[in-house]
């Protein structure tokens, strides 16, 4: 957590029992106490924020960190991990606590308290964080943090995660995948192994012996009628198991032998046998009595026509509405069994997702061609249910309710709410019968107003405006009701009732929402009547182009640059134009559109993001295609491979190299290659490609001088290091502008296993100097003694310790001292190990450096150091002994000497 740890006070209040940890967090210094083991709870937190406080009585800020059960919404999903920052909104002084309200009968959750709001210092920095949180072109620091966890093994997990890509090739795993017979999807695994599942006879037979009690008397009596129709039925279905289910069903109420054994002999076949046996279904239950095929009917309605898959709970609720009431009944909710037994296997119920779905695919491609023959007046039913619903006296609206609590506390009571309110409108978009009905329930100030606020609501949620704050929802009207949903007739008569281009208080006009919607036939009306401006913007600038564009609708797109002759390159107020969001979003469709009626380059991008920039951090080669292909401005290709590298975007980086053709060795504006930034930040998969380029110059060196092998040094790279001395054009003494080589980078890092790989390269140089004069051996020999030096202070600052401090301070004290003194002693110990290795491989130990110094001179001077922390705690040691001798005290050093015995000053290196 923290960027660096440093020591703090010695003492801390008497009464404080905490354990702290101080450090530095950027410019910020910090101290951070922690409850007991064991020991958990708000009481306990507090005493320990309260200790803490009484002992750093300087705290500018005293910020309580734990895990929070987060209540997650559809808006708020939170996770453990999640960083919750309280902001203030509205009469809401920051996050809910949801144990201070509590739940009313009728759903909503009534507030009884709430949490203080953050400082006002903290709510300033809000905005600035959020927008280096967005900002695409901040560095990723995550191999630094990454190097500074190595002793936390228990964390680390593998460098990359190569299972999802699907151009890497798995040397120990076996792909298994199942598909139906879908020829899109056959053909990308066409060279593939694979296995084509069948029915098998034996299991179909079986299956037909456990059908026969369902099947006329006169074939459970007759056993040449038995085996005839397990002959048959297998025949028939040709290794497709839902066709037997389909066919038996078929066979049922037969009345006489030679009828059987005619509608046995007539069953479909081939691919025409799927057709045939759903249209059969059909007339079974058409042949029901008048209640079960009504039933029947309305449940294949809801099935084939709706817009999503509905819950067994939802479409319970829809068959119990009864078109034309005012009133929703709950006795008429009908038990999914009944539901299900009508509709001659038709339609199940999915018991993972508790969804109710037609019995197979294809019975959904027989609907998407039959159902205006086999269920016309499907829509029209669909809507009237629909809006008889929404128009219940049991959704009572009051002015003051959030959009939130009508759509979920009215939900929670009434499951077909939610589908009605969010749908009908494209129910009743399929239809013209009910026009009169839809204007009338527009026109009830009751339902308008509960529309206001759902769509209000419904445009809030989306990606567009989430940093919108909410406000009320006044303006809409119907016009920008029928828009939304694209009701093209209702748009018609409503346009000369009211301002066909009025905004709404976000400023959508009903061509906004249509746009944002997709609805492409109502924004050709809105526009061919000459009475709407097709450049209007909204409260953050946006046009309806920008709108159509977020939401990837293409046809109301190509509608408005056409007919509308809008602004291709307008800026909302991010910014940003169209382009730089369809980019942004990775959709080549909407980019190509922008293009070819001449969206700009220059322009396109906000003030943090470049366009191309953009679409190499969303990893997106096609549309790097697109901006390389139109050339509206002279890219720097050269460049856009770096910044690739930079970011890991293979597939970029592949596209760049592969396709046009950009010279892997190009360089940014440090000299770096792809490959020595790909070494820097650590990408394993890029580096692998760029080192396969035959083409790779393995000697290029940056502005600083350092070349591929420097950066897969200081990277830690192994593969690649091993990769790079083994290539006879790389040269392993090549040095830097500071005459570094990378020997002398690897001493530096403390990394034993790369010295021990490049000592033994041929022809390696490890008496090479840099700029200083010094060798990696002398180099050595400095840390050495700078970090002994260290540790003798150390022990010197925790022998002078005052022995009248209570000894409770003094052992919290000692302890922290201990740790550091540990952590130098680990890092001594490394930096011995490579001395001795360098001394074994034959390094000079009379070297000299331009300041005179040797090793011979760095042994004096740790010796000189020892002298004096010796002299300086002998006496310090004496005063303290005089001083008490005078007050009649006795002497600490020599009472607690068996307590505390005085430090051991040797050499630790020599």
């Amino acid at each position: 957590m923290l960027d660096d740890e440093f020591d703090g006070l010695e003492a801390a209040d008497p009464n404080d029992d905490n354990t702290y940890v101080f450090g530095h967090i950027y410019k910020h210094n910090v101290v951070i106490g922690c409850l007991p083991s064991g020991i958990y709870g708000t009481t306990s937190a507090a005493c320990v924020a309260r200790d803490m406080v009484r002992t750093f009585p300087n705290l500018k800020f005293a910020l309580m960190v734990g895990i929070g059960g987060g209540a997650l919404t559809p808006e708020r999903d939170i996770r453990l991990g999640d960083v919750v920052v309280s902001e203030p909104k509205g009469q809401l002084g920051g996050v809910l606590q949801y144990d201070l309200g509590k739940r009313l009968p009728d759903g909503k959750f009534q507030r009884i308290g709430q949490l203080n709001a953050p400082p006002r210092a903290l709510l300033s920095v809000f905005p600035e964080v959020r927008r280096r949180h967005n900002d695409p072109r901040k560095r990723h620091f995550m191999t630094d943090n990454l190097a500074r966890m190595e002793d936390m093994p228990e964390y680390s997990r593998l460098a990359s995660d190569k299972l999802y890509r699907i151009d890497s090739r798995y040397h120990s795993a076996n792909i298994f995948a199942t598909s139906r017979h879908i020829p899109d999807i056959e053909k990308k695994f066409e060279r593939i192994q694979h296995l084509e599942i069948r029915a098998a006879d034996e299991g179909v037979r079986s299956y037909v012996d456990s059908y026969m009690e369902k099947l006329p008397r006169f074939v459970r009596q007759s056993l040449d009628l038995q085996e005839e129709t397990r002959t048959g039925i297998v025949k028939a279905i040709d290794g497709m198991f839902l066709l037997a289910t389909l066919h038996l069903d078929s066979l049922i109420g037969t009345r006489f032998v030679r009828a059987f054994r005619d509608a046995l002999r007539r069953l479909p076949t081939g691919t025409n046998a799927y057709d045939h046996a759903y249209g059969l279904a059909l007339d079974r239950i058409e042949g029901q009595v008048q209640n079960r095929r009504d039933l029947a009917i309305e449940v294949l309605s809801w099935v084939v026509c709706a817009e999503r898959h509905l819950k067994t709970n939802e479409l319970r609720h829809a068959l119990a509405v009864i078109a034309g009431s005012t009133h929703f009944d709950k006795s008429n909710i009908p038990a999914m069994d009944d539901v299900i037994s009508v509709c001659a296997g038709l339609v199940i119920v999915d018991p993972g997702r508790d969804i109710v779905r037609l019995v197979h695919y294809t019975a959904q491609e027989y609907f998407d061609r039959e159902k205006k023959k086999r269920l016309p007046h499907a829509q029209n039913h669909l809507t009237t249910i629909c809006l008889t619903h929404l128009s219940s006296d049991c959704f009572q609206y009051d002015s003051w309710s959030y959009p939130k609590e009508i759509y979920y506390g009215w939900n929670w009571r009434y499951p077909f709410y939610k589908y009605a309110a969010k749908n009908w409108g494209y129910h009743a978009r399929e239809t013209t019968v009910f026009l009169a009905a839809v204007l009338e329930f527009l026109k009830y100030e009751k339902n308008l107003q509960v529309q206001r606020e759902l769509l209000g609501w419904f445009r809030d949620k989306s990606d567009y405006l989430f940093s919108a704050p909410r406000v009320p929802r006044v303006g809409i009207t119907e016009l920008h009701v029928a828009a939304h949903f694209g009701i093209l007739d209702a748009v018609r008569i409503l346009q000369d009732e009211s301002c066909i281009d009025l905004k709404d208080n976000f400023g959508w006009t009903p061509l906004s929402w249509a746009s944002f919607n997709g609805q492409a036939k109502v924004v050709a009306y809105l526009l061919d009547t000459g009475k709407v401006c097709a450049n209007s913007t909204d409260s953050v600038s946006a046009t309806p182009l920008h709108l159509a564009t977020r939401r990837g609708h293409r046809a109301a797109m190509e509608l408005l640059l056409t007919r509308g002759h809008v602004d291709v390159n307008a800026c909302d107020g991010s910014h940003d134009t169209p382009l730089h969001i369809a980019v942004s979003q990775g959709n080549v469709a909407t980019t190509q559109v922008l293009f070819d009626h001449g969206a700009d380059l220059f322009q396109s991008g906000s003030i943090y993001t470049g366009l191309a920039e953009l679409a190499i951090a969303n990893d997106d080669a096609a549309i790097i295609g697109l901006v390389v292909e139109k050339r509206r401005i002279e890219l720097d290709k050269a460049l856009l491979l770096t910044n690739a590298a930079f970011k890991g975007s293979l597939v970029v980086i592949r596209f760049l190299i592969d396709k046009c053709k950009v010279d892997v060795n190009s360089k940014d504006d440090h000299g770096q290659t792809a490959l020595m930034i790909a070494f820097g930040q650590g990408y394993l998969e890029v580096i692998a490609f760029l080192l396969a380029n035959d083409q790779v110059d393995l000697m290029s060196k940056d502005s600083s001088g350092k070349s591929p092998l420097h950066w897969a040094v200081i990277s830690r790279n192994m593969a690649a290091i091993k990769f790079l001395v083994g290539k006879d054009e790389v040269d392993p003494n090549s040095c830097d502008n500071a005459g570094r080589s990378a020997l002398s980078y690897a001493v530096a890092n403390r990394r034993l296993e790369i010295v021990q790989i490049l000592v033994k390269v041929k022809n390696i140089d490890i008496n090479s100097t840099d700029k200083r004069g010094q060798t990696p051996l002398l180099e050595l020999a400095c840390e050495l003694t700078w970090s002994a030096a260290a540790v003798h202070q150390t022990k010197a600052e925790m022998s002078k310790r005052d022995r009248n401090c209570s000894a409770c301070a003094n052992r919290k004290a000692d302890k922290r001292q201990q740790a550091k003194i540990n952590r130098t002693m680990a890092k001594i110990e490394e930096y011995k190990s490579i001395f001795d290795l360098l001394v074994d491989e034959g390094a000079d130990r009379g070297v000299k450096d331009d300041d005179g110094n040797t090793i011979e001179s760095y042994q004096q001077s740790e010796r000189r150091l020892l002298e004096t922390y010796q002299a300086r705690i002998q006496r310090t040691q004496k005063e303290t002994c005089q001083r008490n001798s005078t007050s009649g005290n006795p002497c600490p050093f020599i009472t607690q000497h068996s307590e505390r015995p005085g430090p051991s000053f040797s050499s630790l290196i020599w």
